[in-house]
């Protein structure tokens, strides 16, 4: 028998995020290592094929299994698929598990003992926690002292990831022998130790405006050759946030047009039989028709072959604010139906219902949605180190090439990105627009528009991030999701200005209930107030409502009192956030007053 791997759990949600590709993590046996690159996945997938052929089957059969269809998602990123990341518990069709690899980063440890602290290197496959090999530290002791990993690495914008090269570092000239003997001091700062060569006296002290070249290196790519980068390299804490930031790419799933169904979308994409089938041509209708109807029973040939024409001739689906926010607020509700229920299930309750003072015509809020059922989509399409990623911004370096090494795919195993879909409820909300863009107008002479991640934040972004954080921390104790586990979507067009908030963490089997049920008549009012409150006054004020100036443009009135959220929550990282855009600061007149 096969002795089982080391392996540490790891949510597949947080594989499409903080714990993607190229990202550190933390072992359970305390060992700092780096998630592999997506060819090091295919390598280790559990093939049983004997030759070549009979493998490269194995894998393809493995990746439709893990398979998931976005149309919109698969446009935008240029890929053919997306593959949701195993986990262990799936038999994935071979009764067997697959694991997502990772290797030890960085390799340089150094002994805990205070009078050693000798430098030595480890194997990037070796999980277990190292011993100190110095002959003078063995024979001080009864038994050797552990190694702890050097605490620092090497990060430069381009997403590259490297360690202290400590021996060119104390010798600037040339090592002194073949093997110098380094001791390691860590400093006030944890990012400045001081290196020592005890074989020659040298030393130096690293500092955090040291700014040595990019060496290019991806080592989470196993056998990747170093790039030519030229960027210059920080020094980071190897906790620091900083290290990676994952890009992931969101899409909230609309339901086919034309009286479509997903459910049968899916299955002539997914099902392996009716896929190769439909490459014959109108004549194999009948053969698919026939496996259909024992999954879909009111399902006729002519139903079918439309079903058919959509994938081989899709129409431009659209996508973006102004699909979803049709989407929503269409009020055709989702039925659910004999093979599943819907994707989109979005209730849109009429405003008379409700207090006239909080939801109407004339206050603040003029639209109400209650979210029964809702599909996201979310595909990690890279990372960045150092800066979160930049819309905007042109890198040399593509997600797909970070992800993958190389830029372009080599054949179909290899067209796809790693995602998952989530299945949560939410709330959406629509602010007066009349009043919104009257507010706005008198508004820009004192709050002056925001740059995030290639994106610019109006003034009417930021009364409606700012309303949505404030009704996500009141719902929060009501509806019985931590506040980590709900997500906003925010909406500017030039007719609408609204706001979504939803459960980001939801399962496959639907959602509690509790977050839609806060929708409803009685209790919205209840929550707008609890969310007015909040914008009138904070614990920290007036501290929090005028900040000091370097925190003044992110976000001028917003403290984790009141409107700042785990960074899990907010696709903006907490920025454009301000009470004073609803109540009011100085001369700037709040939307709410």
């Amino acid at each position: 028998m096969s002795r089982q791997p080391f392996s540490t759990a790891v949510r597949r949600n947080h594989v499409i995020g903080p714990a993607g590709v190229g990202s550190l993590i933390l072992t359970r046996n305390g060992i700092t290592a780096l998630l592999c690159g997506l060819p090091t996945w295919l390598n280790q997938a559990p093939l049983r094929g004997v030759d070549d052929a009979a493998r490269s089957m194995d894998l393809q059969r493995l990746l439709d299994d893990l398979t998931l269809h976005d149309i919109n998602a698969e446009r935008e990123l240029s890929v053919a698929r997306l593959i949701q990341p195993p986990v262990v518990n799936d038999s994935i069709g071979f009764n067997v598990t697959w694991f997502i690899p990772s290797i030890r980063f960085p390799l340089s440890e150094y002994c805990t003992n205070p009078s050693c602290r000798s430098i030595q290197r480890a194997s990037p496959e070796n999980p277990s926690v190292s011993y100190c090999r110095d002959s003078e530290c063995a024979g001080q002791r009864k038994r050797s002292s552990r190694t702890q990993q050097v605490p620092i690495v090497l990060a430069c914008s381009e997403g590259h990831l490297d360690e202290p090269d400590f021996v060119s570092l104390t010798h600037s000239s040339g090592p002194c022998n073949p093997s110098p003997r380094l001791q390691y001091k860590p400093g006030n700062v944890i990012t400045c130790p001081e290196i020592i060569c005890r074989d020659c006296g040298n030393r130096v002290r690293l500092s955090n405006n040291d700014n040595a070249p990019c060496a290019g290196r991806r080592p989470w790519i196993i056998g990747m050759a170093p790039d030519s980068c030229g960027k210059k390299t920080t020094i980071l804490d190897r906790t620091d946030t900083r290290t990676y930031y994952p890009d992931v790419r969101s899409h909230l799933h609309i339901p086919a047009s034309n009286g479509l169904r997903d459910t049968v979308l899916r299955w002539l994409q997914n099902d392996h039989i009716a896929h190769a089938l439909s490459q014959v041509g109108p004549q194999a209708l009948p053969q698919i028709h026939q496996r259909a109807v024992s999954i879909f029973p009111d399902l006729s040939e002519q139903g079918l072959a439309k079903h058919m024409q959509h994938l081989a001739h899709p129409e431009p689906q659209e996508s973006g604010p102004d699909s979803e926010i049709a989407a929503l607020t269409s009020g055709q509700r989702g039925i659910r139906t004999s093979d599943g229920p819907p994707v989109l299930d979005a209730e849109v309750i009429p405003v008379d219902r409700f207090d006239s003072r909080f939801i109407s015509s004339t206050a603040p809020i003029t639209g109400v949605v209650a979210v029964h059922r809702l599909a996201e989509t979310r595909t990690l399409a890279g990372f960045t180190r150092i800066e979160p990623p930049n819309s905007q911004a042109t890198r040399d370096l593509t997600g797909y090439q970070l992800l993958w090494g190389r830029r372009t795919p080599r054949d179909a195993s290899e067209d796809w990105l790693p995602g998952m879909r989530l299945y949560g409820e939410g709330i959406y909300l629509e602010l007066n627009q009349e009043h919104v863009n009257a507010w706005a107008s008198g508004a820009r002479t004192y709050i002056s528009d925001i740059t995030v991640s290639g994106e610019t934040l109006t003034p009417q972004f930021q009364v409606a991030h700012t309303l949505a954080h404030l009704m996500m921390n009141a719902a929060s104790l009501e509806c019985g999701y931590p506040v980590a586990s709900l997500r906003d979507r925010i909406y500017t067009t030039s007719e609408t200005t609204a706001f979504l908030i939803y459960t980001g963490d939801g399962d496959l089997l639907g959602t509690l209930g509790g977050l839609v049920e806060l929708a409803q008549p009685g209790s919205l009012e209840q929550l707008l107030e609890k969310a007015y409150n909040a914008a009138d006054w904070c614990s920290l004020d007036p501290v929090c409502m005028n900040p000091v100036q370097h925190v003044r443009s992110a976000a001028a009135g917003a403290c984790h009192q009141c409107c700042l959220l785990p960074e899990t929550s907010c696709a903006w990282w907490n920025n454009g956030l301000d009470r004073a855009t609803l109540v009011g600061r100085d001369q700037l007149a709040g939307y709410l007053r």
